[in-house]
């Protein structure tokens, strides 16, 4: 069984639509299920609710894991995400989640203009809230970088928070208005030139 998380589908810049696993011409698509969160797409955090899509016998099966491991959502958040999921209208976007998704684009643009002036390797993603960046360059290991924002004042994750491949990485958040995300580069700058 293959899980996907595709949690920031909605979360986009431009044209660009996020893929579906299901959209692999080769998948064994009874093998595979898809998961989505209503608590990232319509900023629902403290809510903990989503959705699963996939060959009913996988959907089900979660069902049966599902129950036995606590005891649902409770009923007003099924109903603030049935409102929610209601404002699809057609394949765009709804307005509310739109907003959200320009303003993380708007965001990325001034972090990925900011790290770069600062001598970072950075390039805008075609979606989420998050950028990674090399900073292989810079002869430092993430840990240490981490590290030394922190000193800076400023919170970023070690890419081998995620694995072996992360290495050389850091992963920024655009979740901070951007006058935050300047001031914060800024301070890395700090870091960089060092």
């Amino acid at each position: 069984m293959l899980a996907y998380d595709n949690a920031y589908s909605e979360f986009t810049f431009g044209d660009y639509v996020a893929p579906s696993i299901f959209e692999v011409a080769d998948i064994k698509k009874d093998a595979v299920i898809e998961f989505h969160s209503l608590s990232k797409t319509f900023c629902m955090t403290g809510d903990r609710i989503g959705f699963a899509v996939g060959h009913a016998d996988a959907v089900r099966g979660l069902g049966k894991a599902k129950e036995n491991i606590d005891s649902g959502v409770p009923v007003y958040i099924q109903k603030t995400a049935e409102i929610a999921l209601r404002s699809y209208r057609d394949s765009r976007k709804p307005k509310e989640v739109q907003a959200v998704a320009d303003e993380y684009s708007k965001r990325a643009d001034a972090l990925v203009s900011a790290l770069n002036a600062i001598g970072l390797r950075a390039n805008k993603p075609k979606g989420t809230f998050y950028v990674w960046v090399n900073i292989k360059h810079t002869r430092m290991g993430c840990m240490e970088f981490a590290k030394k924002a922190i000193v800076e004042g400023v919170a970023i994750t070690p890419g081998t928070a995620f694995g072996e491949y992360g290495h050389g990485y850091m992963r920024f958040a655009v979740t901070q208005p951007t006058d935050r995300i300047k001031e914060a580069v800024e301070r890395l700058g700090k870091i960089v030139s060092g």
